[in-house]
């Protein structure tokens, strides 16, 4: 079933169905971001990088089990315990603690390579870069691009502008042939209306013998010729109101 219909209600759903205003907002999209890329030439470019690497085998190990093997066995007796593995009482000063963390710092690593294996074989590895450039001479080619974008947008805006108003004036244009065309019909309505009526008369006058045939004849095809005017009426609001 049909509902009431305000001129004001019908432009407000062709503002948000319409497929031209839609087209005409990304163009202004696609325009301003044109202009900004434009714009950002003649800007300082920083970019940065981030890296991780977990490294699963390195070229160390095949030393360290070399070493490994020509280790000889160690001597029988008590196990002496090795400077690196110091222990820290529980009641150590500040100071013994720190003598015992500066002396297992000292040591070497187990597979005689010490600090060199740490460097360059170390099992996680994290690289962090910034870059940075400036562009100081184009030869005008950065302010025409961006004159170019400039007008670029503003042509986009104006085209937005006229899609908007086109869609207006579609709207309002079949909204008041939809109304033209109500009106129409109650115009037909009322013609048949009264060309029944004069047929009526006519045909009761012919009864009491002031009409004579032909103003019979000519009242009934009045009335006819009102009918198909009706229908051809009501199709034309149906299809403005479509």
């Amino acid at each position: 079933p049909g509902r009431p219909l305000s001129l004001a209600d019908a432009l407000a759903l062709a503002g948000r169905s319409s497929e031209s205003l839609r087209i005409a907002e990304a163009a202004v999209q696609r325009a301003r971001g044109q202009f900004a890329q434009a714009r950002a030439q003649g800007r300082p470019q920083l970019n940065s990088t981030v890296a991780y690497q977990r490294l699963l085998q390195n070229q160390f190990e095949a030393i360290q089990r070399y070493e490994a093997e020509r280790a000889p066995p160690p001597l029988p007796g008590p196990t002496v315990e090795a400077l690196c593995a110091t222990r820290i009482a529980f009641g150590a000063t500040d100071a013994e603690r720190a003598l015992a963390i500066a002396q297992s710092r000292s040591c070497e690593q187990g597979n005689g390579l010490g600090g060199f294996a740490r460097a360059f074989a170390s099992p996680n590895t994290f690289n962090l870069g910034l870059t940075g450039s400036q562009l100081l001479y184009a030869g005008g080619r950065v302010q025409a691009a961006r004159g170019a974008a400039e007008a670029g947008r503003r042509s986009a805006e104006i085209g937005l502008t006229s899609a908007r108003a086109q869609v207006q004036l579609d709207v309002a244009t079949a909204y008041y042939d939809a109304a033209l065309a109500q009106r129409l019909v109650q115009i037909a309505e009322s013609s048949l209306v009264q060309t029944e009526r004069a047929y009526r008369q006519t045909a009761l006058a012919r009864e009491q013998g002031t009409a004579s045939e032909f103003d019979l004849l000519r009242a009934r095809v009045t009335r006819d010729n009102q009918r198909p005017q009706l229908a051809q009426a009501r199709g034309t609001r149906e299809a403005a109101q479509l």
